[in-house]
């Protein structure tokens, strides 16, 4: 197992964006069909070159990684790298690198919504606390694709 690790600069996140993240973890299916909705659009332009199965199975990972990463869980081997083996795999397939950034981008969003709709109005000044962690996960994604 790949246990993820924060730049030392910054703080943990708060303990309760941690039980949010797994709290998130239980609905990944979900999240991934928010995201396939928002990326639609940019998905046309390559749609044929990836299999809706194949872009499915990538994003699931992808949100396991994440979510995984904020609420501090080891993530196991076997997913540990999807980002960089995502981006090589759509690079050979032909898929435009702005296309697949955005893509990876809009990962931040579907996260944070989530949290967000999981806080609650006391939790929300945890979460707003612990903002950087989350985007950071998402860079650390959007960086290796």
């Amino acid at each position: 197992m790949h246990t993820p690790t924060s730049p030392s600069a910054l703080p943990p996140p708060d303990p309760h964006v941690v039980t949010l993240a797994r709290q998130c973890l239980e609905e990944i299916d979900s999240l991934v069909d928010e995201w396939a909705e928002y990326v639609g659009p940019l998905r046309a332009s390559y749609s044929d070159l990836v299999s809706p199965q194949e872009f499915r199975d990538s994003a699931w990972q992808a949100f396991e990684v994440l979510l995984r990463t904020v609420a501090q869980l080891p993530v196991p081997e076997h997913i540990a790298g999807v980002s960089e083996r995502v981006g090589e795999q759509r690079a050979r397939q032909g898929v435009p690198l702005d296309a697949l950034l955005q893509a990876a981008r809009v990962d931040f969003r579907v996260v944070w919504a989530a949290l967000v709709r999981r806080a609650g109005d006391g939790g929300k000044a945890q979460l707003v606390n612990s903002a950087y962690y989350v985007w950071e996960a998402v860079e650390r994604h959007v960086s290796a694709s």
